[in-house]
């Protein structure tokens, strides 16, 4: 039986790094609050305070475990 197609019940990994690192920039690029930040932004993305999407900053590549400054 095939599954029906539906949308994700919650922001991807993807999505919340992007949104974290926007968080981390804001914030000073502070050292050791990398798990704050991550929740934070996933708390703001279930709430629809950031965008589902959010683009990646300028100069970032997101890689499978956290955001890369260097293209």
């Amino acid at each position: 039986m095939e599954q029906p197609d539906h949308e994700p019940s919650g922001p991807t990994d993807e999505e919340i790094a992007l949104c974290a690192y926007r968080i981390w920039l804001q914030q000073g690029c502070p050292h050791g609050r990398d798990r704050e930040h991550w929740l934070k932004a996933r708390e703001q993305l279930v709430a629809g305070n950031a965008k589902a999407n959010p683009a990646a900053a300028p100069g970032t590549k997101v890689r499978a475990h956290g955001v890369s400054g260097t293209p």
